[in-house]
């Protein structure tokens, strides 16, 4: 729990940073890039915020130790710490489930509405050039082209059986090839799967300003991307006529079908606007727009994946002092168990008790022993009677400590 919460407040932090970063980027490479490599370009972060693959970098810093300063540990701020994070995971978590709950929501409501009023088409000529279309794309995998009146502008939908989906049949030739050649790159590219990513990505993030205007660069630069793709080496009049039916698909009002994991051709407001100019602009990808994609690509991969963290180390001046203070502690310690081992190897059994123990049931009396010149013991005197003063001795002596036992 706290692993996972710090990986996503840690990427929380640096969305602050990145997604500014990375929209001046796409502005920069709109006029030398195309927007396919732009759209995969942006599409990377979204993986790396959500994959927790992380390559650890230590970097030693060089700190100064002062002596007498120990750290000093709260109980009661841990305790209080670790109760801030459960509230923050509860809440977190919380969103993310009622994030989820409400776009499944949205997306069955949509997706049975669809079933209830998808039909066959009446015109056999435009399930044969879909089927044409479909093979010049190299597509074999089985889509459903459908007619559903109760949708505005086409769309594809579903994930392991997709269909492209038409509001009506009145179409031309030149209009009905444009709008299934868009669904199509769309399959052929897999965008649903990236839109289920992008989902992910606000699920976990959904508190983030940052994730929702990153993923709607996404979206923009998807459809744009196809729009590149279907009017490859078009002639003016043709982009003019695409222009023109972007505007009338945008007239009308998007009802509720709209799911969240669809791909809709119709656009609106500033999203439309920025169609309309890729359509009218139409960029030559060039070497160097290509170098500089695939080197933002590897900086964005680096900077998502190596973390850098600091491992203080004490110099010599500084930790000395604290190093000989924590030696000093080291053999204090070891001498105490050291005395600690000799007291109980030699315990006397019958009284159980300790060298130690042992001395303080006995007297100790220093005296002063003389000679005489046949070796025998003339005088015995208490040296504690004669402290601190002198006298002479004419023959041999010496000093002996008796020990008396005496019972406790």
């Amino acid at each position: 729990m706290h692993e996972l919460l710090e990986f996503v407040l840690q990427n929380s932090v640096m969305m602050i940073w990145f997604v500014p970063c990375l929209q001046i980027m796409v502005k920069i490479l709109s006029k030398i890039c195309r927007e396919k490599y732009r759209y995969y370009m942006c599409l990377l972060p979204i993986m790396g915020f959500l994959l927790p693959i992380r390559y650890k970098v230590v970097l030693p810093v060089l700190i100064t130790a002062e002596s007498g300063q120990m750290p000093i540990h709260s109980y009661q701020t841990v305790l209080n710490e670790s109760v801030a994070e459960k509230g923050l995971f509860a809440i977190w978590l919380s969103g993310l489930l009622l994030f989820l709950m409400l776009s499944m929501v949205w997306h069955i409501r949509s997706m049975r509405m669809i079933g209830r009023w998808k039909r066959e088409f009446s015109r056999s000529e435009v399930v044969e050039r879909f089927e044409n279309l479909k093979k010049e794309y190299g597509i074999t995998k089985q889509i459903q082209f459908k007619l559903c009146s109760c949708i505005h502008t086409p769309m594809t939908v579903y994930l392991l059986h997709p269909a492209i989906l038409l509001p009506s049949e009145a179409y031309s030739e030149e209009e009905l090839d444009m709008i299934i050649s868009h669904e199509l790159m769309h399959i052929k590219r897999k965008d649903i799967v990236y839109r289920i990513l992008q989902l992910l990505f606000l699920a976990v993030y959904w508190f983030h300003p940052f994730a929702y205007w990153l993923v709607l660069e996404i979206q923009n630069l998807c459809e744009t991307s196809c729009d590149e793709a279907v009017l490859k080496d078009a002639d003016t009049g043709t982009r003019t006529r695409y222009i023109e039916m972007l505007l009338q698909m945008a007239e009308g009002h998007i009802p509720d079908t709209r799911s969240t994991l669809s791909m809709e051709f119709a656009s609106k407001g500033k999203r439309l606007k920025r169609r309309i100019w890729s359509v009218r602009h139409e960029t030559r990808g060039s070497w160097y727009g290509m170098v500089m994609v695939l080197f933002a690509g590897v900086i964005i991969g680096i900077g998502l994946t190596v973390r850098v963290e600091c491992k203080a180390y004490i110099d010599e001046a500084g930790g000395s002092e604290s190093g000989s203070i924590e030696q000093e502690h080291r053999d204090i310690g070891s001498t105490e168990n050291e005395r600690k081992e000799d007291a109980e190897k030699t315990a006397d059994p019958e009284t159980e008790n300790a060298p130690g123990e042992q001395e303080t049931n006995r007297k100790t009396d220093l005296v002063f022993v003389c000679m005489g010149n046949d070796n025998t013991v003339t005088e015995i005197y208490d040296l504690s009677s004669f402290r601190n003063m002198q006298f002479a001795v004419n023959s041999p002596a010496f000093a002996l400590a008796v020990e008396n036992e005496q019972e406790k």
